[in-house]
């Protein structure tokens, strides 16, 4: 945090966190599209808060494997 660090460093984890972030709330949301009813019958007024919490997961797994891909791309050999 306190260091300077290049762009090149960390743009391949920008570009798939943002790549991740589009795809995984594109595919969950029409995932959930059809699903809703079903967990609307199960857990009731409490659905939003049981499919925001799992949206919420998926993303911060989405952004730590993003963390994860910076640092194997800043640890490999330079040319």
């Amino acid at each position: 945090p306190y260091e300077k660090i290049a762009f090149s460093f960390v743009f391949p984890g920008a570009l798939f966190s943002t790549l991740g972030f589009i795809i995984g709330s594109f595919s969950y949301s029409r995932y959930i599209s059809g699903k809703i009813s079903y967990y609307n019958s199960i857990y009731g007024n409490l659905t939003s808060m049981f499919v925001f919490v799992i949206w919420i997961y998926i993303m911060s797994f989405i952004f730590l494997t993003g963390a994860e891909v910076n640092f194997i791309a800043s640890k490999r050999p330079k040319k």
